[in-house]
C-alpha cells in the first residue's frame, strides 16, 4: 500500500514538475515576444524621429515661398553632353543667377563643344524649336519662364529651367473702393481710413510705403514703410476740414513696382 501510494505520488509529481516546466516554457516565449516587440518598435520610433527630424530640417531649409523653386531650377537630362548655357541680361550683359527674381529680358548662349558639328543641335525654348546654327551667334532672348533644352541628333542634353521672370506689378486694392465722405466741426478733426491690402501673385513683396496726401499725385512728406505684404490692414489719420487720398507705392523681388492712390476722402464741415 506504502509503494503503491509513493508511485502515485511519484507521478503526481512529474506532471507537476512537466506543466510548470511547460508554464515556464510559455512564458520565457512570452517574455521574448515581448522584448521583440519592444525593440521593434523603439527602433521604428527611432527612425521616425529621425525622418521628422529630417523632415524639419528641409522645411526650415525652405520655408520661405521662394527658396523652394531652388531645388527646381536647374535639371540635366540625358547626358551633359559638354553643352553650356550661358545666361545673361540682355541688356547689361551681366550673368544672370537663376535662383534670382528679375523682370528683365534674358539672352541665352548656348555653347557646344570645340570641334563639335554645329548642324547636329537644335535648341529648344518653351515650344520653340531653334537650329543652333541660327542663334550660335546672337543667342536666344529670354521674355518669360521657360525650359530650355539643347539636342544633339534628337537626344536631350543639358537642360535649364528659368523660373524666376515676373513682369506683374504687385496688386494694391482699397476698400471701401469709392468715394468716402466725412464731417467734422468747425476746427475740429475726424478719423478717416481706408482698409489696404498689398500682395503679389509671383515674387513676393519687398517693400510697401504708404501715407496720406491732399492730392491724387501728390507724394506724402511722411511715408510708413514695410517690407511684407499687407493683408486687410486699416489705415487710419486725424485731419480736419479737407479732401485726402492714401499714397501707395509697392514693390516686388523682381523689381516691378507699381503707385496707386485710394478714392477721395472727402472731409466738410458739419
Amino acid at each position: 500500500m506504502d509503494k503503491r501510494n509513493k508511485s502515485v505520488s511519484l507521478k503526481h509529481l512529474i506532471k507537476n514538475d512537466e506543466k510548470g516546466a511547460i508554464t515556464l516554457f510559455v512564458l520565457v516565449v512570452m517574455l521574448f515576444f515581448i522584448i521583440f516587440a519592444v525593440g521593434v518598435y523603439v527602433f521604428n520610433s527611432n527612425k521616425l524621429s529621425a525622418q521628422i527630424k529630417d523632415i524639419a530640417k528641409i522645411q526650415e531649409e525652405y520655408s520661405s515661398k521662394n527658396d523652394i523653386d531652388e531645388i527646381y531650377d536647374e535639371t540635366i537630362d540625358g547626358e551633359d553632353q559638354g553643352i553650356e548655357i550661358i545666361l545673361t541680361y540682355k541688356e547689361s550683359g551681366d550673368v544672370y543667377d537663376i535662383k534670382t527674381w528679375t523682370n528683365k529680358v534674358l539672352n541665352a548662349e548656348i555653347l557646344i563643344p570645340d570641334g563639335a558639328e554645329p548642324n547636329e543641335y537644335t535648341v529648344k525654348v518653351g515650344n520653340e524649336t531653334y537650329d543652333y546654327v541660327d542663334i550660335a551667334e546672337s543667342g536666344i532672348d529670354i521674355y518669360e519662364n521657360c525650359k530650355i533644352t539643347v539636342y544633339k541628333n534628337g537626344d536631350a542634353g543639358k537642360s535649364v529651367n528659368i523660373t524666376r521672370i515676373d513682369k506683374v506689378d504687385p496688386n494694391v486694392t482699397f476698400y471701401p473702393n469709392k468715394e468716402q465722405n466725412f464731417t467734422v466741426a468747425k476746427g475740429g478733426t475726424v478719423d478717416i481710413s481706408t482698409i489696404l491690402t498689398v500682395d503679389d501673385n509671383a515674387s513676393g513683396i519687398v517693400k510697401v510705403e504708404y501715407g496720406w496726401t491732399t492730392t491724387p499725385d501728390g507724394i506724402p512728406t511722411e511715408l510708413t514703410t514695410v517690407n511684407k505684404e499687407i493683408n486687410g490692414e486699416k489705415i487710419t489719420t486725424q485731419v480736419g476740414e479737407g479732401t485726402y487720398y492714401l499714397y501707395v507705392k509697392a514693390t516686388d523681388l523682381a523689381g516691378n513696382e507699381i503707385t496707386k492712390y485710394s478714392d477721395k476722402i472727402q472731409v466738410v464741415i458739419d
